[in-house]
């Protein structure tokens, strides 16, 4: 026995047919669209690091901290000035990545302020580095507030009151 199909079976198959081809048309395009746009952005953060992620900054002293820290020292004599040094790293593994810019001044008791020394601590290139400023005061001076601040490429301060 033989089996008839109906004419009216023939036009949703190629209706089918159609709506999937479509489909593989619209979900090719978007895969394109997609795969294009991840590129660039795959291109533009390999060309541009500093806009996805900071570079490591450190900039610490030995006498000097965060001005939150409020650090004090007693010097018995200061004739040949105070040194202090200016570093580039928090320890041995964690050190500048970049060049730092800063700038030290002090105020004696009465708040006359000092000139300002400018410096800059070079990066480096994965090595400690550090700067040793002498800061001279002018003699009978009781208290001394010293203050250094990295200008570039972050901002930070870091004082003392040196009595």
């Amino acid at each position: 026995m033989k089996f008839h199909r109906p004419q009216h079976e023939k036009p949703n198959k190629q209706k089918k047919r159609r709506c999937l081809l479509l489909a593989g048309v619209v979900l090719t395009a978007a895969a394109l669209v997609t795969g294009l746009t991840m590129a660039k952005y795959v291109q533009q953060w390999k060309s541009e690091p500093a806009l996805v992620g900071t570079k490591a900054f450190y900039f610490t002293s030995d006498l000097l901290k965060d001005a939150s820290e409020n650090a004090s020292y007693e010097l018995y004599s200061w004739g040949d000035g105070i040194k202090i040094q200016l570093q580039n790293f928090e320890d041995e593994k964690r050190i500048s990545e970049t060049d730092i810019t800063y700038e030290v001044s002090y105020t004696l008791t009465g708040g006359a302020k000092s000139e300002v020394t400018k410096g800059t601590i070079a990066s480096g290139a994965g090595t400690a580095v550090s700067d040793t400023i002498t800061v001279k005061p002018e003699p009978g001076a009781k208290t001394v507030t010293v203050t250094a601040k990295a200008t570039s490429p972050y901002e930070k301060a870091l004082s003392a009151l040196l009595c």
